[in-house]
């Protein structure tokens, strides 16, 4: 894939690889796209033993994972907007890899589902990206739902 890496979960590091390595692909947790954003392949993933993840949730995991030698965080509103401009490098990979990997029986979401944003309110408002109008939103915290995908970089 051009615009993006495959990336391998194993424990609580990332790997990233620029091929679909068939041996590990039990391990195949997500793609790396060119903006650098680490993004689950489909929504409701499972991890942390829960399928609807809310933003303290998913900002708990994505403090613990590591990512050559680097921790993650949750991508901010700003972050997100660049990155998903219609038309861009990442919108593209998504939908590419989704196409390709539906050619090995994986599934991926493409531009599908809603990224919390590490940007929250006092009012425990946390910002939403949507991958299919590419906005920002406002959900309380601990709303959570099937249609979450886990997105994070590392800094």
């Amino acid at each position: 894939m051009e615009n993006c890496n495959f990336v391998y979960l194993f424990g609580n590091q990332f790997k990233t690889s620029s091929f679909l390595d068939e041996q590990n692909k039990n391990n195949l947790w997500g793609v790396q796209l060119s903006s650098g954003l680490v993004i689950a392949l489909c929504c409701g993933c499972d991890f942390a033993g829960s399928l609807f993840a809310d933003w303290e949730i998913v900002k708990d995991f994505a403090s613990q994972m590591e990512l050559n030698g680097k921790h993650g965080s949750l991508p901010s509103i700003g972050f997100l907007t660049e990155a998903f401009e219609p038309k861009s490098k990442d919108v593209a990979a998504l939908d590419e890899v989704s196409d390709y990997l539906s050619k090995f029986g994986i599934e991926a979401d493409g531009t599908v589902g809603a990224l919390w944003c590490d940007d929250i309110t006092k009012l425990k408002d946390a910002a939403v990206f949507d991958l299919s109008r590419f906005d920002v939103d406002w959900h309380y915290f601990r709303t959570s739902g099937n249609y979450i995908r886990v997105a994070m970089v590392f800094r």
